[in-house]
């Protein structure tokens, strides 16, 4: 199997594929919830699943973010999951649970326990803390809509920026530091493209996860690349090419 494209990452790390067994259960669990979502046949047999991707994510201990394209009625596109105990939340631009993630009120459907414990480490200026920012901005959207951070020429350009070294000076890699001696929070700036067009952001982080846009400046005079389609949970929709049938990643659809 191939690498996983730079542009279809919400999170850099280190992705492994999903195997056949566990891209199965994978499909289980879309079943079970997309029910109430989706009217007619169950997920799986309206998709072909193409390939799946998992890693571990070290600012929720224990959890790990799942990414994978399908294939339905003529068109590729990407859907991510956020899996841990009990839980198992397909990310659908909403930032309601990973609020109820960090805070410990997310609800769990169970009397005995009635809430998932607070899942998120306290953030410092570290590693775990520039990924949780990361995920959590590129976790948020509406329908066409998408927010990426954007830290070089490299990850510019996968976006599709046909453009990208013009932006050169603007892109940095993202660095988190404490607003205040008493370290109540993180500030950072971050090259970010949404809606097509590309911004210089200010950030401001708590050590409990909440995440606040404090400023945006336009980089580019206009937009620079066709925006992200979305719908609900899905993510980088575009119509199928005769080439992509070919290189179709094998040993994963069960």
């Amino acid at each position: 199997m191939t690498p996983l494209p730079d542009r279809l990452t919400l999170l850099p790390g280190d992705w492994q594929p999903l195997g056949p067994d566990a891209a199965a259960l994978l499909l289980q669990r879309m079943d079970a919830y997309t029910a109430t979502t989706l009217a007619g046949e169950a997920f799986s047999r309206r998709v072909r699943l193409r390939q799946a991707w998992w890693q571990p994510l070290e600012f929720y201990p224990g959890f790990t973010q799942i990414s994978a394209e399908i294939l339905e009625q003529g068109h590729l596109a990407w859907f991510d999951a956020l899996c841990g105990p009990g839980l198992f939340w397909c990310m659908d631009g909403q930032p309601h649970v990973l609020h109820g993630l960090n805070d410990g009120t997310l609800r769990t459907g169970d009397a005995r326990q009635p809430t998932y414990p607070r899942a998120l480490i306290r953030l410092s200026p570290s590693r775990a803390a520039r990924a949780y920012l990361r995920l959590f901005v590129h976790a948020l959207r509406e329908r066409d809509v998408t927010f990426r951070i954007v830290e070089s020429v490299r990850g510019l350009r996968a976006l599709g920026v046909a453009t990208a070294e013009a932006y050169t000076r603007q892109l940095q890699p993202l660095r988190l530091s404490w607003r205040d001696r008493e370290h109540t929070a993180l500030r950072a700036t971050a090259a970010m493209v949404y809606a097509g067009s590309l911004f210089k952001c200010r950030f401001e982080l708590s050590p409990d996860g909440r995440v606040d846009m404090l400023q945006d400046e336009p980089l580019s005079p206009g937009r620079i690349v066709d925006p992200e389609r979305c719908d609900l949970w899905l993510r980088d929709i575009h119509p199928l090419q005769t080439s992509a049938l070919l290189d179709a990643p094998a040993g994963v659809t069960p």
